[in-house]
Order: C-alpha cells, then structure tokens, then sequence
C-alpha cells in the first residue's frame, strides 16, 4: 500500500491488517481513468468492508504475515536450489565435477560425438492445427514452447526431449512421456545405445541452445544444424549418475515449488474466507 494512503488511516484501523485487505479488493475498479491509472485517499476510502475491532485485526495481521513469510522462505529455497542446480551442470559438462564407478574408480574419458549419432530419434513433430487442440483430452498436445493441450490422437509413445524450434523461446528443453502429439514446433529426439535420453535433457538444456538461433525477426532451429552439432559424451554408467543426481535436484526444486503454490492458494482461500 502506499505511504501516502497510510497516512489517511484512522486509528481503529491496523496498518498492517489494512495492507492485507487491500490484497483482496479488486483497486483497478476504483482507479481514476487516464493514461496511468491513479488512486487517491478519496478512492480507497470510498471502499465499504466488515472490519474486526483493533486487537483481532492485528492477530490477523500477524498471521497473515507469518504465511508471507513462509512463502518468501520457500522463494528463496527455490531460488537457491536453482542457482545449485545450475553450478552443479556447469562442473559436471565441462568435467570440473567427476562421478566415479561404484567401486572407487574412475569413468573412461568422454568421447566427442555428433548429436545425431546417439539420438535414435532426431525429427521435427507433425502439424496440427488449433481447432484440433482442447483444454482436456486423451493424450497430450506438445509444441515448441510446452503443453499445449489435448487431442484424440498421438505421434509418438515413449521418452522424449523437445526442443522449441520457433519464437522467441526456440532452444527451451521440454519432456514427454507416453503416448502424445508432438507438433511440427518442437524437434523430438531420444538416446540410442550410446545416449540415455534423460542425460540428453539435462545435457541440452545446459547448452542454451537458443543461441544457434539463426533469424532475429523470427528465431528458428534447423533440424539439420542441430544434429551436426557435436559435444563430449560420457559413458552410459556415468551419464545415469549425472541424469538421477540432476534429476533429483529437479525433483527437490519442483517440491518446493509446489510447496509454494499451495501456501499462496491457501493464503488467497484464507483471504477470501476472512474479508469476503
């Protein structure tokens, strides 16, 4: 809330029950028309609401802002999972950080290869138009950027990487899993008998591979630039230790975000339970 509202407060009035009040009123109807919508004292106090006496406002308060502060610990839990995760990748690809065999020893050197050469699946998905996508269906519809929604049929069944090749986001790794419609927007691949495909996901999305881009006004990937592509690989045994050690990692990030989630839904439940 603004300062300047602040100061129009009466005294039966918690400041700090106010700000959360204020969470649960829709102030855009109430801004005044122009170029940048504006609130002034009048607006706000033209507001009608059920208000608690004083001591119950600021127990409230103090609640409220106990669960803010929940939200905000779990943000930065996130956030410091992330930044791991993302130190982590870098040492393990450029070799700083090396897994061992499970009896001490170390791993064979990695080889360089072209990406094609260990994908047993490298094509572009199948069009498919908008009408034909619903919000709720049998199998997932993929394209470049994600789900996309739901259709009656599928493409492709199994494990596989996605790789955005248009927009703005071409480059950004995604996953499917069983059967789904995988749209001409998203390149599919999975590993053959030198590649796993989960270390392939962690692998490509280390490499930023938005960068390859090759047209600002519309960023696209070619299927055939990206397979000539060529990186180090480790063996088999070693990728399945870099795949389950990220992967677990993305599974701690992802708890905690919807950790997150769920405290902010049941924060907006408990708002809407306190003031409507």
């Amino acid at each position: 809330m603004d300062n300047n509202m602040m100061a129009f407060l009466p005294s039966w009035l918690s400041i700090d029950f106010a700000k959360h009040l204020l969470d649960t009123v829709r102030l855009s109807a109430y801004a005044q028309v122009g170029a940048l919508p504006s609130y002034n004292a009048s607006d706000v106090g033209a507001i009608r609401v059920h208000v608690p006496t004083l001591p119950e406002q600021q127990k409230i308060a103090a609640f409220l802002t106990a669960v803010d502060g929940r939200i905000e610990q779990l943000s930065r839990k996130k956030a410091l999972l992330e930044a791991t995760k993302k130190g982590v990748m870098q040492q393990l690809f450029t070799q700083t950080l090396r897994f061992q065999d499970d009896h001490g020893h170390d791993f064979p050197d990695w080889e360089e290869k072209t990406l094609k050469s260990i994908c047993s699946t490298f094509k572009s998905g199948n069009g498919i138009t908008a009408d034909e996508i619903q919000d709720s269906g049998i199998y997932p519809v993929y394209g470049g950027n994600g789900l996309r929604g739901y259709t009656d049929r599928f493409t492709h069944e199994g494990e596989f990487v996605l790789i955005g090749r248009q927009g703005a986001l071409c480059g950004n790794i995604n996953r499917a899993s069983g059967k789904s419609y995988i749209s001409e927007h998203a390149i599919a691949i999975a590993g053959n008998h030198l590649a796993s495909t989960d270390w392939l996901e962690h692998r490509l999305d280390h490499m930023k591979l938005n960068r390859l881009s090759e047209s600002s006004a519309q960023p696209g990937l070619a299927v055939n630039k990206l397979e000539k592509l060529k990186l180090l690989v480790p063996g088999l045994p070693e990728q399945t230790k870099i795949a389950g050690f990220l992967s677990a990692l993305d599974g701690k990030i992802a708890a905690v975000g919807e950790q997150m989630r769920q405290t902010q839904a049941w924060k907006k439940g408990l708002l809407q339970q306190m003031f409507v």
